[in-house]
């Protein structure tokens, strides 16, 4: 894979949807905790409240590393902020490589926690077809 060249703007703009993915996933996970608990009143079956509790401990460990990513993207766009205020006369002409970074790791936590999250939910549409 050939590197790219990333400007600063490009960072910013990186930062602020990765941050915006995570607060959606966080009010989406909400929304299905809610669908969690009305699954609890009408079900007794044993197997079906072991089903809602993996969800539940899902749902926990999701938000948990969402909040931990936004956390870390949070603070390295803050370091770029401050590279940027410091470096006021090249920044517009300063380039990143975007193998060679920080954003690179930060990109693929993403990608890797958007992937998993995404399975999570299709497993939880199947949940939700069943019992609702």
């Amino acid at each position: 894979m050939a590197t790219k060249h990333l400007f600063l703007s490009d960072l910013h703009f990186s930062f602020k949807l990765w941050a915006n993915e995570m607060a959606f996933f966080n009010q989406e996970i909400a929304l299905f905790e809610g669908y969690l608990s009305e699954i609890a009143k009408r079900w007794t079956d044993h197997e079906v409240l072991a089903e809602l509790e993996h969800f539940q401990n899902q749902f926990i460990v999701q938000k948990e590393h969402a909040e931990q990513l936004a956390h870390d993207i949070s603070a390295f766009q803050h370091n770029m902020s401050v590279f940027a205020k410091d470096n006021e006369s090249v920044i517009e002409h300063k380039y990143f490589d975007s193998k060679a970074n920080e954003t690179s790791k930060v990109a693929e936590r993403v990608e890797t926690y958007k992937s998993i999250y995404a399975a999570l939910k299709k497993e939880f549409r199947i949940f939700l077809s069943k019992y609702m």
